[in-house]
């Protein structure tokens, strides 16, 4: 026989309010940390992609670098005084390398 008293009634009511009140607290509480780990998930993303650029951007720096060197000695090699032997000879002595040096992957600097 089911107890249907106001004293048992208020007592499953209770009951009632307070599981459903955990189980919000519950669900409330995965969510924030579902939401949680994938702010996590994305912030270590976006530093992965700001690394790379800066890496793209270091690399792009060095290639333009040895560009304006080249293109430096190559207009003075035409000219026939002082200016036109000494890139000619820098020219010579570069052999390439700073082009290779530009060319060449760097290493990943340190995460701090």
């Amino acid at each position: 026989m089911t107890d249907t008293s106001a004293g048992a009634v208020n007592a499953l009511i209770s009951d009632l309010c307070h599981d459903y009140a955990d189980d919000l607290e519950r669900r409330a509480s995965d969510m924030v940390r579902s939401l949680a780990a994938e702010r996590d998930r994305q912030y270590d993303e976006n530093v992965t992609q700001i690394m790379k650029v800066a890496a793209l951007e270091a690399e792009a720096q060095r290639m333009r670098e040895a560009l304006e060197w080249y293109e430096e000695k190559a207009r003075l090699c035409r000219l026939i005084h002082n200016e036109g032997e000494a890139a000619r000879q820098a020219l010579h002595r570069d052999g390439g390398a700073i082009a290779c040096a530009a060319l060449t992957p760097q290493p990943e600097e340190p995460r701090t």
